[in-house]
Formats: structure tokens, sequence, C-alpha cells
């Protein structure tokens, strides 16, 4: 016999229990999981710093702790501040080099970030310079058309072979390169796809000291008064 004005209970209590056992489900889940990404997130903030510590005394400079700072979403806008991971201040080729983590920022989060800011006092050879998100480097590194496959840059016959050639170099490991008035950053060593507060790419010191020297040796040829 059909239910009184075409009310038919199942249509009424499978999606209902449905429901209620999702909302069930993620009201204890979602607390659980946020408490271990916490947990992670925490240890992997004082690892992270232990090994920029150790970078710094190896590199005889300081380790400055973590600072707010403000982050970049997937889509470029900034929000924030939120707090880094400390930077490792230190100085190779005779420039002070930063070396911390990306926070956040589309596909440089949570990258190893080591920037050049410009001395003071001193001009790029080239003013802007960007890594192509499609390059192709095959050809002598020091050809100014293959330098031009790798990077966007404003006035590129003005660099070096050797310029040329080092910022190329940089390119091997990095997910991007960019030079403006702030200075040469290069964001190395990707973490995984996936979210995860897991730093994959920064294993320690005596790994990170290979990029260190070798962005600041391109910035150095990318100074005129180098």
């Amino acid at each position: 016999m059909p239910a009184p004005f075409g009310w038919n209970p199942v249509d009424f209590w499978v999606p209902f229990l449905t429901l209620s056992a999702m909302a069930l489900l993620m009201a204890v889940g979602v607390p659980i999981a946020m408490r271990r990404w916490n947990r992670s997130d925490h240890a992997e903030r004082e690892r992270v710093a232990a090994v920029l510590r150790s970078l710094a005394a190896e590199l005889g400079g300081e380790f400055i702790g973590p600072r707010l700072v403000m982050g970049v979403s997937d889509d470029g806008d900034e929000y924030g501040p939120v707090p880094d991971y400390g930077t490792a201040s230190v100085t190779a080729s005779g420039l002070t080099v930063e070396v911390g983590v990306q926070v956040m920022g589309g596909p440089t989060g949570k990258c190893l970030r080591v920037l050049v800011p410009l001395p003071p006092g001193g001009t790029w050879t080239v003013t802007r310079l960007q890594a192509r998100a499609f390059r192709w480097s095959r050809g002598a590194p020091s050809d100014l058309r293959t330098f031009r496959r790798c990077y966007r840059a404003d006035g590129a016959e003005l660099l070096s072979e050797d310029a040329r050639t080092a910022l190329l170099d940089l390119l091997r490991d990095a997910t991007d390169v960019r030079l403006d008035d702030a200075g040469l950053t290069v964001w190395a060593l990707r973490p995984r796809q996936r979210a995860d507060p897991l730093i994959s790419g920064v294993t320690s010191a005596a790994a990170l000291v290979t990029y260190v020297r070798r962005t600041a040796a391109a910035a150095a040829r990318m100074l005129h008064a180098a």
C-alpha cells in the first residue's frame, strides 16, 4: 500500500542516515587529522630550523629565527602574515645570501628559497630576468640562443658568457629563477606535489652548500662591479 500523500520513507531515511554518518565521520576525523598535521608541521619546522642553523654555522653566518611573512596563494594573491621556517644569512662569493623555505606560493610553495639581495651601491647587468615555464636547454651553455630558450631577460646580450652559463646551471635543480630590484632569487628542491607538512628537499646543511655557492657565483657574475 503506498504511503499517504506520496511520501516514501525510504527516500527520506536512506539520505538522512547517509548524511548523518558522513557528518559524524567528519566531526571525528577532521580534528584528528588537524592535530596530526599540526604535530608534523611543528616537528618539521624544528628540523628545518636546525638544518638552517647548521648551514649558518658551517658558512660562518648567522641564523635568524622564524619571522612573520606574507604568504602567496596558488592564484598569486598575498595572505597572512604567516610564520616562516627561519633564515640562514651567510656570505658566499663576497655577497650576502639568505637561505630559507618559501612558505607558500603556487609552484614554489615550500621550496628551498635562496636570495642574493642587491648589495648597496651595486647594479645588475640586466634589470629583469625570469626563467621560462617551458624551457629547452639544448645547445652550448654560452650561446645566447640557448639562454633565450630558458630565460626571459631585458638586455640578455649584456650578460657575459660566464654569467649566462652560471644562470643555466642554476636551472638544473630549480623550480624558478628570478631577478628584480630586490635581488636574485632561486627556488630549488621542490617538495612533494601533494599537500604535506614535510619539506623533503631540505635534508642537511652539507647538501645546501652547493645551492648557496652556485647562486652567489651567478649573482656575482651579473653585477656591474664584479
